[in-house]
């Protein structure tokens, strides 16, 4: 048999034809769009199942809720890997927001920085409030469809949020739960503007602000410096949180159902975490913010950094949900918060064989330590109880709608590979691999150690470079990787996507040599 590129696309899929757009993003946790299953018998505690990419055989089951957020390191080289495919093919990925079905309103593009408005509505300065309502439908025509229920005023709350309903004046924070008012919160903590705490605070004025952009179709409210509980004591030393909410009209609705839209979060400078009243003590300690949203009705989420003082502080500079750093877009349609076409996510997995798989794509996760394994499941038939598609056949999936099918968690009982992945090591590699087969390609010939392959040809293949043939007795960490896809990745993803010919036009390499001048990886 002679190795061909098209082996990789024995029967796979493709998202679009090379003119459309995949949507990416980081969510943390478990879509609720997943089927899911009774594992045990009782009531109100569903599960999802995950299903191994190349055996199809459970490893195990976890219930709705679990954490699978990327930590920094797996962010960045998800990103890579998303960046490095798009070098060469008209695969179009892009982090949610800007692009896969959106309405109207302009695209989600940026970072944590704010972003610029002109005019709109100062707050008066205080404490725990003014709380407007304001009426949005000169933004949303038909108000927002936000769980069912359609919106059209919203209370902008001096404490970092906008409510539905009621206003919320609490200043010490809670954690972001399904109970209570419809809630969408930047940044919940104690913001005190009864005084213009200028120096040493640069300007713009620490006053809330909200605009109303008729024109691009965006709400925002900026708080562009704001200080924290209590600016009047004598010991008060200023600090100044920089952080701006904004939704985006993304039409979708009608007067009776109420438009779609998208949530954004930016973070540009946070100084403080908590008020006086919250135990704070310049600024510090105490409860700190919380930030994320809920539907009111057992719907919610909250941001990752939630309550955790080193986290919340470094919002500026970490990756939101998007890749970006100190971004965070969440895309309500029909009601509902959606993620994108792909979402990257991780967790721990125990399974049942003792044998933990590296990444898993195109399914749901497992996410913890002791969750109840395949042994555990009440039933005999298993096979109904599959989810069916996987990551090498995407091709069911509707572009900007929620699907299983081009999905990637990876395991972060694995070791340091996964869960610290480096530029040049077995964990990009794995980033790399596992992204091929959300695109639509599969193993070799649907073998994952085809012996016609090795990565020296495609980086889906299990074989290693062939000055490793002995693939049982190499070291990971002192085993070379490919740093991108390979000769037949590259002709899959052509024959799949087109070719990108406004990437490197000024010469034929696509990939310099690798970055350390070592031979331990290769492009």
């Amino acid at each position: 048999m002679v190795a061909t590129f098209t082996a990789l696309v024995r029967g796979g899929g493709r998202w679009h034809d090379g003119s459309g757009t995949i949507t990416y993003s980081f969510p943390t946790k478990v879509p609720g769009y997943f089927p899911k299953v009774d594992y045990d018998g009782v009531a109100g505690d569903d599960a999802v199942r995950i299903l191994e990419f190349n055996a199809n055989v459970v490893d195990e089951i976890v219930p709705f809720g679990a954490d699978i957020g990327l930590n920094v390191a797996q962010q960045a080289a998800a990103v890579r890997a998303v960046t490095t495919w798009n070098e060469f093919a008209n695969i179009n990925a892009v982090r949610i927001g800007v692009g896969g079905g959106s309405g109207p309103g302009t695209q989600v593009t940026g970072d944590g920085t704010l972003a610029s408005v002109s005019g709109g509505t100062p707050l008066a300065r205080g404490d725990d409030g003014p709380n407007p309502q304001v009426d949005i439908t000169s933004v949303f025509a038909n108000g927002l469809n936000f769980f069912g229920t359609t919106y059209k005023e919203l209370f902008v709350n001096m404490n970092g949020s906008v409510s539905f309903g009621a206003a919320v004046s609490t200043y010490t924070p809670t954690t972001i739960t399904a109970g209570g008012t419809p809630l969408i919160a930047p940044f919940w903590a104690d913001v005190d503007t009864r005084l213009d705490t200028t120096d040493p605070i640069t300007g713009p004025g620490p006053q809330a602000v909200y605009t109303l952009d008729t024109t691009n179709k965006i709400f925002t409210v900026t708080w562009p410096g704001v200080d924290y509980f209590n600016v009047n004591a004598t010991t008060h030393i200023p600090l100044a949180n920089k952080f701006q909410l904004q939704l985006y009209d993304r039409g979708g609705g009608n007067a009776t159902t109420g438009n779609d839209f998208d949530i954004v979060f930016r973070y540009e400078q946070i100084q403080w975490t908590a008020g006086d009243a919250s135990g704070g003590k310049n600024g510090l300690g105490g409860t700190t913010a919380h930030a994320g949203w809920t539907s009111g009705k057992g719907d919610f989420e909250e941001v990752p950094a939630s309550g955790i003082e080193s986290a919340m502080l470094n919002l500026p500079t970490t990756p939101g949900n998007t890749g970006e750093r100190g971004l965070y877009v969440y895309q309500v349609r029909a009601g509902e918060v959606v993620t994108s076409d792909i979402i990257f996510g991780a967790w721990a997995a125990y399974s049942t064989d003792g044998t933990d798989e590296d990444g898993i794509a195109g399914l749901p996760p497992s996410t913890v330590a002791g969750a109840p394994v395949l042994s555990t499941y009440p039933g005999a038939d298993i096979q109904n109880k599959l989810l069916g598609q996987n990551a090498q056949s995407p091709a069911g999936a509707t572009i900007g709608t929620p699907s299983p099918h081009g999905d990637l968690f990876f395991n972060n009982n694995y070791g340091q590979g996964i869960t610290n992945p480096g530029f040049q090591d077995y964990g990009q590699f794995t980033f790399l691999h596992e992204y091929g087969h959300a695109l639509g390609l599969s193993h070799p010939n649907g073998k994952d150690a085809d012996p016609e392959y090795d990565q020296q040809l495609t980086v889906m293949s299990y074989n290693r470079h062939p000055t490793q043939s002995d693939k049982a007795g190499i070291d990971l960490k002192a085993a070379i990787y490919p740093i991108t896809p390979m000769l037949f990745d590259i002709m899959a993803v052509w024959g799949l996507y087109g070719a990108n010919v406004t990437t490197r036009t000024e010469d034929n390499t696509y990939f310099g040599p690798a970055v350390d001048g070592t031979t331990r990886v290769y492009p």
